[in-house]
């Protein structure tokens, strides 16, 4: 479950946010990921084909070791509202309680849409404010790659091509390895249609050790605005000059207009042996 209130700051380019989570688990939890859709239109988690809500939370929690029942700790991620279609990027602090099978928790964080967000990373000329503005918003500011992803069939009905250039992966600044990454964005979305997407494409992308593709999934196209699902993993190569297997999930959006569209994603990842 979940509701949130949320608070746009005057010139709409970051909003406060409050959410309420619950549910089950299992085990002895230290990190997770979870899904939350608008909880009046859907229950549960969307299917394959992410049949549109009115918005979706990409979720990534770790949890500082759990005193009496009750637990703290950090949060990053995205949400997608498909009904502005616009992608943000988010990150907070939660605190909750549990018991031996569900839990409960209140979080209170920041959301930036996507673009501001890549613009405001960039513009961050070293660490120390890297680690500035990881501690004022709780979103992880430091690189650990990227990636382009391309996709061309000109004669596919519906998607035509597709690019996602400079997907970041970020992760926060305890991740000295740079081998964590919880959260990938981007704000460089654009592509080509010839008759109203329905099916997905995947699409593929790296150089050296990098190889990753990912499925981009349409689940609206009207009023000239668009939103898909995106969902992939591969093998990255870290700033470090590391390999790493990731995945990822999330989602993207924009507008549309004469054959061409535009727009921003961002989601969650895992990384680990096997996480492809």
């Amino acid at each position: 479950m979940t509701f949130g209130l949320g608070a746009l700051s005057p010139n709409r380019q970051w909003k406060l946010d409050q959410k309420i989570a619950g549910g089950g688990y299992t085990g002895t939890p230290r990190s997770w990921a979870f899904y939350l859709n608008d909880p009046v239109l859907a229950s549960g988690l969307p299917n394959p084909s992410f049949i549109p809500l009115t918005g979706t939370d990409f979720m990534t929690v770790r949890i500082n070791e759990p005193v009496n029942n009750a637990f703290d700790g950090v949060l990053a991620g995205a949400s997608v509202d498909w009904i502005s279609a616009t992608a943000y990027v988010t990150g907070g602090a939660i605190k909750g309680t549990f018991d031996p099978t569900t839990w409960t928790a209140v979080s209170m964080g920041t959301i930036l849409p996507v673009a501001g967000f890549i613009d405001r990373v960039n513009a961050l000329t070293d660490d120390a404010a890297r680690l500035a503005f990881e501690k004022a918003t709780k979103i992880p500011a430091f690189e650990v790659g990227r990636v382009d992803l391309t996709y061309s069939n000109p004669v596919n009905p519906g998607l035509t091509s597709v690019n996602m250039n400079n997907v970041t992966f970020f992760t926060t600044s305890t991740d000295t390895a740079r081998a964590n990454p919880t959260l990938w964005a981007t704000k460089e979305i654009s592509g080509t249609y010839n008759v109203t997407p329905v099916n997905p494409v995947t699409l593929t992308g790296g150089t050296g050790s990098t190889a990753i593709s990912a499925t981009f999934n349409p689940v609206r196209w009207d009023n000239n605005k668009w939103g898909a699902a995106v969902n992939g993993g591969g093998t990255l190569t870290n700033v470090n000059n590391a390999t790493l297997n990731v995945n990822f999930k999330g989602g993207a959006a924009g507008t549309y207009s004469g054959g061409n569209f535009g727009g921003t994603g961002a989601g969650v990842v895992k990384a680990g042996e096997g996480a492809h």
